[in-house]
């Protein structure tokens, strides 16, 4: 066992061998449980159905022998003479005599299987019986057996011997097993006994019935009726005979018409099919008895042939194991010799590599480790020099920052010292930009540091444009200390200056805003929307129905419904303008940026175009920079994953705007990012 846990080959041949037998071994132990009960349960409804049909059979041929006794309601001279006494007249008793025959050999005609047709006169004290033909006569009969009854008027007497009914016995005639059905002849409407007829049944045509209802070298059937007598059985000497087992007593205990129950006992173990017949004159139980060797015979046929499948596979999986588990770590084998010189310090050792597998591939990467690290071995030197090198570049990088700063402080210093305000203002503005980008120990800071950091940057355009440019602030106090990442207006506020800014027109403005307000539905999009369009402007999307809010990410202005409280800014201006079919290609680029996908600068609008064409309005707009905007766009994802959103629409009556929606949770922001 320590052996196996030690060798990576033995593991592996151990688990495929267990997953491959394992699953096997256990779908045949399911399949042939399935596949018993599935069997037994198939064999046990087509038994069931088999008895109803015997059942069926059976009381039909047993009913056509009722009706052949009913033949002497409609012989009106056979009926008179059980209403009178027997003639003394010789030739009136010999009338009598042949009418009789006569009605005898015609109910005994009635059905082949008839064996004996007994007639009794409880008046006369006659008993007469027509078998094979011949007749024979007792005018002194004694009364018949078993004893006269008004009730049951109609019954089966169960399997027995024939009798001679006390008639000497000739013509000798052999005695058979017959089933006799019983009809008392009654003086109607009274109940007053005038005799009987009993028709004797050869067991013929009910056992050609019963015994195609079972396969007699595998499976028992019998025919019992209500004491457990038994009507038919494969044995012949038992018929007749009372079956005293508790099987039996338990069979006829049960309630139910028809049903199976199994038995396990010394003399047998199997399945009992049960289906039985009640009739006003007799009842009857058809019983199938199937043992569970037969019962289970082709479940376990079927296991058999599984088995020798399995076994078939099993030796090609060993030999596949086998087989697999050597090729797959003979390489590692080889790769680990590798490893053993090379810790003897022999590192020039030649690897040699075959195939073009993992594997192979594995001890390709390990000859090239190998490489490089005797290349950085040699080359250790070189590299502490080329770090000490770089390590005083970097103490250069930060020294010409501050002395560039420290620089523009002179300067300002000077301004003040001439009286030239106007150039000191203008120094500090510069200045407080250059710290503000120059600070790379901060990547989020409050709202108010970033709006500050746009204002200089502002107080620097107005010095250039002079009242041709106007700013608006409106940022409601309590977001002006919430905290976002840096440099998300500034790229903003510039792309006016770059591209919306039109020194031929009156009052150019540009807007700040901000607030706290919930994130918008669907539903307050729609109608932002709608208040956005005016009455006649042309939708972005070139549908005619309203300028509609442009969205970077999600479906619309406000796309998207949430509960949570949102930081939103937007710095919007009136300057040019962007047409409808360039903004709906930036609304598209900046989807497939916030979807992960790669700048697409074919879509964005031109910013060299020149105004009077689609291109040229394009090149107006404040915000057609695709690039600008997709690094805010992909900023606010790295921190607030696509929680955050940017905006693109139009401004009415004239501009563009955006609009930068950041949640205010403290955990939407991710880790690590402040």
């Amino acid at each position: 066992m320590f052996k196996i846990r030690q060798s990576l080959r033995n593991k592996l041949i151990v688990f495929l061998l267990a997953a491959t037998i394992v699953p096997i071994v256990t779908s045949i132990i399911i399949t042939y449980q399935y596949t018993k009960e599935t069997v037994a349960q198939e064999s046990v409804v087509t038994s069931a159905n088999l008895l109803f049909q015997g059942k069926t059979n059976l009381l039909h041929y047993l009913d056509i022998v009722r009706k052949a006794s009913f033949a002497l309601d409609n012989d009106a001279i056979i009926r008179d003479m059980f209403n009178y006494p027997r003639s003394l007249d010789d030739y009136s008793s010999f009338m009598d005599e042949r009418e009789i025959f006569r009605f005898l050999q015609s109910v005994s005609h009635t059905v082949p299987e008839i064996h004996q047709v007994y007639l009794y006169f409880q008046k006369r004290g006659d008993a007469y019986a027509a078998i094979n033909d011949n007749f024979r006569r007792n005018r002194k009969a004694a009364a018949p057996d078993p004893p006269l009854l008004p009730d049951p008027v109609v019954r089966v007497e169960t399997t027995h011997m024939s009798s001679n009914y006390h008639f000497d016995n000739f013509p000798y005639v052999p005695q058979q097993m017959v089933l006799t059905l019983h009809r008392t002849i009654l003086d109607a409407p009274s109940t007053e006994v005038l005799g009987r007829i009993s028709i004797d049944i050869a067991l013929d045509t009910i056992r050609a019935i019963v015994e195609r209802l079972y396969n007699r070298e595998e499976e028992l059937l019998y025919v019992l009726d209500e004491q457990g007598a038994i009507v038919y059985s494969p044995d012949s000497e038992q018929m007749g005979k009372v079956l005293k087992e508790p099987w039996v007593e338990h069979l006829l205990s049960r309630g139910e018409e028809k049903g199976s129950f199994s038995w396990r006992d010394e003399s047998f173990a199997g399945m009992n099919i049960y289906e039985k017949l009640e009739t006003p004159y007799f009842q009857w139980t058809l019983v199938k008895r199937i043992p569970f060797d037969v019962l289970y015979q082709n479940a376990r046929q079927l296991t058999a042939i599984n088995t020798l499948v399995f076994i078939g596979f099993l030796v090609i999986v060993i030999l596949a194991t086998l087989w697999i588990s050597f090729h797959v770590t003979a390489p590692i084998k080889r790769l680990i010799g590798y490893i053993n010189r090379i810790r003897t310090g022999n590192l020039q050792v030649e690897i040699e590599v075959k195939g073009s597998d993992e594997l192979a591939l594995l001890g390709t990467r390990f000859a090239s480790m190998m490489e490089t690290i005797n290349e950085l071995i040699l080359r250790e030197y070189r590299l502490e020099l080329a770090n000490k090198t770089n390590e005083l570049k970097a103490l250069q990088a930060q020294i010409n920052p501050h002395f560039i700063n420290n620089a523009m402080q002179s300067i300002g210093t000077l301004a003040l010292q001439q009286g030239q305000r106007q150039i000191y203002s203008l120094i500090s503005s510069l200045g407080k930009m250059m710290r503000y980008s120059m600070n790379t120990n901060q990547s989020v800071v409050p709202l108010s540091v970033e709006v500050d950091y746009v204002k200089a940057y502002l107080d620097l355009q107005k010095q250039r444009f002079g009242n041709q440019l106007a700013s608006e602030f409106d940022l409601e106090p309590e977001v002006l200390q919430t905290p976002v990442p840096k440099m998300i207006l500034q790229p903003l506020v510039e792309n006016y200056f770059k591209h919306g800014f039109d020194s031929s027109l009156r009052g150019q403005q540009i807007r700040l805003t901000g607030a706290v307000t919930a994130e918008e539905t669907e539903a307050e999009a729609g109608a932002e929307a709608e208040v956005l369009a005016g009455t006649g402007a042309e939708a972005v999307a070139g549908t005619g129905t309203g300028a509609e809010a442009v969205a970077g990410t999600g479906t619309g202005a406000g796309a998207g419904a949430g509960a949570g409280r949102m930081l939103r800014l937007e710095v919007s201006d009136n300057g040019r303008g962007m047409p409808p079919s360039s903004l709906a290609k930036l609304k598209a680029s900046l989807e497939r940026d916030h979807s992960g996908g790669a700048l697409d600068n074919e879509t964005a609008p031109s910013p060299s175009a020149k105004n009077g064409t689609e291109t040229g309005e394009a090149a107006g707009s404040v915000f057609n920079d695709h690039i600008g905007l997709s690094n805010v766009l992909l900023r606010l994802k790295l921190y607030y994953d696509d929680l955050a959103r940017l905006e693109v629409a139009a401004n009415e009556p004239q501009g563009f705007k955006v609009i930068l929606w950041i949640p205010l949770k403290e955990e939407a922001r991710k880790d690590g990012k402040q």
